[in-house]
């Protein structure tokens, strides 16, 4: 069965993984471009974190953007989903804590009363999630270190696609639907993002990464197929 993998073009080999090992033929068809906010802004945004109590990640992305040559400081993270805090532990950092529901999950649940929170985020990112994490740190600093931009995919052919976040989606309706093809989302955000576009979501990962999204979609496939 062919997946279409909507990724940003540096990350699709990386993401494919998961997609082939579950037995599943990706097709490349990156739905977005990554963005970092200029230089001064990300130098902000690395002093504020090593003045943080804690450095909160929704995603491997912010990690790339931030420090794509070396570890982040020696500040206790929290990661949403597990291969935000694979990604930090490779790296030489500390995950104290990690969710497995997205960010409003951790907003909740994560150790967050009268500490200091930096979180480096994607432009877009829910307004409401960031609200809860505000009333509940003592402090909370919020940089935007980078944009999705949407792009439309090429014309290849598909049985499923998978989408990993509401811009991918965005790039993907720029050129073509989703009529006759299994759509698999990655958590709540990606899912209501295309049920507010009238898209029925077949498939929602049952954690924030692509090995649950590929597994998941695996078993949804052999159901139909």
């Amino acid at each position: 069965m062919r997946v279409g993998i909507t990724t940003s073009a540096d990350r699709l080999e990386r993401v494919s993984e998961p997609f082939l090992r579950a037995g599943l033929d990706p097709v490349l068809l990156p739905c977005v471009r990554i963005e970092p906010m200029p230089p001064a802004a990300l130098a902000g945004a690395r002093r504020s974190v090593g003045e943080a109590a804690v450095l909160l990640l929704g995603s491997v992305r912010a990690l790339d953007v931030l420090w794509p040559e070396g570890q982040p400081p020696p500040v206790p993270v929290i990661a949403v989903g597990g291969a935000t805090a694979a990604a930090v532990r490779e790296r030489g950092g500390s995950v104290e804590f990690t969710g497995s529901g997205g960010l409003h999950e951790v907003a909740d649940e994560a150790d967050l009363d009268g500490r200091a929170v930096v979180f480096p985020h994607s432009a877009g990112t829910d307004r409401s999630a960031l609200h809860r994490i505000a009333q509940r740190a003592s402090s909370l600093s919020a940089p935007v270190v980078y944009a999705a931009v949407p792009l439309p995919p090429d014309d290849g052919e598909v049985d499923a696609v998978a989408f990993g976040s509401p811009s991918a989606v965005r790039g993907w309706l720029m050129a073509r639907n989703l009529e006759h093809t299994l759509v698999g989302a990655i958590g709540a955000t990606t899912t209501g993002y295309l049920e507010s576009r009238g898209v029925r979501v077949d498939c929602i990962s049952p954690r924030p990464d692509f090995d649950a999204l590929a597994a998941a979609m695996a078993t949804q496939l052999e159901v139909v197929a």
